[in-house]
């Protein structure tokens, strides 16, 4: 759904990172006196050191049921719910026990509580009880809790350069 207010959303293919910034937006009714204002996404293809810094550490959620496609750089960490198809990057990804993740992540710590199937380069991985991950893991270090799923080829204790 494109953001209302003027705000065009850039193609997917023409934008490298995209920073979602929630602003609130007045609609025509509320022009005419009504009390309400619509929200509304407006689209920055800013980077953090750009122009957000203030907001860099916020964290950003995917709620259950969003859907998203493409690839995704964060400032500060992403909690997932809802379902990614693409790359990710960013210092913290939190995968949620009802969220998914099929594509790259690129992080400095991933806590897996849902579901993984893809490529992953980072300093720490944390899979937890209920947790499946399937692919390519190059990690620093893991955590792996009784009743998690794993399978695929792990490289624990190798930088990104050597994988």
């Amino acid at each position: 759904m494109p953001p209302s207010g003027g705000g065009e959303v850039p193609a997917a293919s023409s934008v490298d990172k995209a920073i979602v910034e929630p602003t609130t937006v007045s609609s025509a009714a509320s022009e005419a006196g009504a009390s309400w204002a619509q929200p509304s996404l407006q689209w920055s293809q800013s980077s953090p050191a750009g122009g957000v810094a203030a907001d860099a550490a916020r964290p950003s959620v995917l709620s259950v049921g969003v859907r998203l496609k493409g690839e995704f750089a964060c400032a500060g960490p992403l909690h997932v719910e809802g379902t990614v198809e693409g790359a990710v990057h960013g210092p913290e990804v939190l995968i949620g026990p009802s969220g998914s993740i099929s594509g790259d992540v690129d992080s400095s710590k991933l806590s897996l509580k849902g579901r993984f199937n893809g490529r992953a380069v980072c300093g720490e991985v944390v899979i937890g009880p209920q947790a499946r991950a399937t692919g390519d893991i190059t990690c620093g270090s893991m955590t792996l809790a009784r009743g998690a799923v794993l399978e695929g080829r792990v490289s624990i204790g190798v930088s990104a350069d050597d994988a």
